[in-house]
């Protein structure tokens, strides 16, 4: 097992979501959300950061595992691996918010777009550090 490109993919994520949800594009998302300034004081921060710090690994594993499962080691497979983890399993369950919960459209474009770029972005990591 990758140890090293999953706690790099992880790292990468959890990277990511910090600039993107912050300084590269909150504003947008904020608005998109409806989320206004004052509302985001975490109330258990601890918590909160220890539960997302866990997903991006448990994302990071899963992109590696599927990479060396796939048995063909190659870029064009990482970035398949990614494009279909995107398509095959987080966004039919990220569309969930915008049929059941009210969510905007645009949040729903917003959080695909970060998906995609994380997905890719870890499996670049795996494919690196698996043909050094």
């Amino acid at each position: 097992m990758g140890w090293l490109s999953i706690a790099l993919g992880a790292f990468f994520s959890f990277s990511l979501g910090m600039l993107w949800y912050g300084p590269v594009f909150g504003q947008t998302w904020m608005k998109l959300a409806n989320i206004k300034k004052g509302d985001m004081k975490m109330e258990n921060p601890g918590l909160t950061m220890s539960l997302a710090t866990l997903s991006n690994l448990l994302t990071a594993l899963a992109i590696e595992r599927l990479f060396v499962w796939s048995g063909t080691p190659s870029l064009h497979a990482a970035m398949g691996i990614g494009v279909m983890a995107l398509l095959g399993f987080s966004g039919p369950k990220l569309i969930d918010g915008v049929l059941w919960g009210r969510q905007r459209w645009g949040l729903f474009w917003f959080n695909m777009a970060y998906t995609l770029v994380t997905y890719l972005g870890i499996a670049g990591i795996v494919f690196a550090l698996a043909t050094d």
